[in-house]
Order: structure tokens, then sequence, then C-alpha cells
């Protein structure tokens, strides 16, 4: 998918506040808010906005308990890290999840309620797995920034093809 300058500052501007209306892009854009529009029609008709979601405030999320979580897998055998995956992407406790290099083969971050949630979740997807050979959990103390945007740079990007990640 090709971008020019203008849809990278329109997705930038979306990335840092996704309720920015179309005319008050076309304040700060050479263009008008119906070919804002257009445009962000566009962009979501070819893929390149991928969902639109709400980010919920600290405050409603006070209380929780997240952890990033590292996994080693015992066995790389195709049907258990399916199968592992396929768990994993279904849990709602499990906010991000990738494959990784180095010595673990994932890494995931997770939220619960409580310390007993957390254990709950290691031990019913990991303890008793017989393709995890080990998963070490780190209680997050604090959060410093939180965010899934990327940063598009007009002159880098523009005319770029997808890329993959």
């Amino acid at each position: 998918m090709r971008l020019d300058e203008l849809d990278i500052r329109i997705l930038n501007a979306l990335q840092a506040d996704n309720r920015v209306t179309a005319g008050a892009l076309a304040r700060t854009l050479p263009l008008s808010a119906s070919a804002i529009t257009r445009r962000l029609q566009r962009l979501r008709a070819r893929g390149a906005i991928a969902a639109e979601t709400a980010v919920l405030s600290e405050g409603l999320t006070a209380g929780r308990i997240s952890a990033l979580i590292l996994v080693q897998l015992e066995r790389h055998t195709p049907e258990g890290f399916q199968r592992l995956r396929r768990e994993l992407t279904q849990r709602a406790e499990v906010q991000w999840c990738a494959e990784i290099s180095g010595a673990f083969d994932l890494a995931l971050i997770a939220t619960t309620r409580s310390v007993d949630e957390l254990n709950e979740l290691v031990d019913t997807v990991f303890s008793q797995n017989p393709a995890v050979r080990r998963a070490e959990s780190s209680l997050v103390k604090r959060r410093w920034k939180a965010t899934w945007a990327v940063p598009l740079d007009e002159a880098a990007d523009a005319g770029s093809g997808e890329r993959g990640g």
C-alpha cells in the first residue's frame, strides 16, 4: 500500500487522538474535511487502519496486576506451538503476545484482577503444558508509557509499501 505525506500526517494524528475530526484535521492539513474523510475511508478499506479502540484510564483499571511473561518452549513441534498460540490469543488476560529471539521463545503481557488470577493463568496455560519448558513472570510495578502508536516519518515512509510485523 502506498502512502503519501498527507496520509502519514493523518495516520500520525489519529494515533495521537482517534477522536480527532476531519474538520479539526482540515485546520492543520492542506485538505478539506471531505477530502480527509475520503482518505480515511480509503485507508480503512485498504487495511492501513487495523482497528479503532478505546484506551481505558488508569483510574478505571487501578488495582489490576500486569505481568511480563517470558516463555521457553520444550519442544518446537508445529502442533504444540499452534495449540499454545491459539490458547494465548484467545485469552482475554493476554494483551500482547509475540514470538521472540533469544533464550525465550515467547513474550507476553497479561493483565488480571489479582495475583491469584495471574497465578491461575500461569499454572493453567504454562505449568501444565508439555510444550513449555519454563515460564518466568515479572510483575509491572509502575507503567511509565503504554502506546501502540508507530511513529511514521513523512519523508522516510511516504511511498513505502506494506511491511510485515
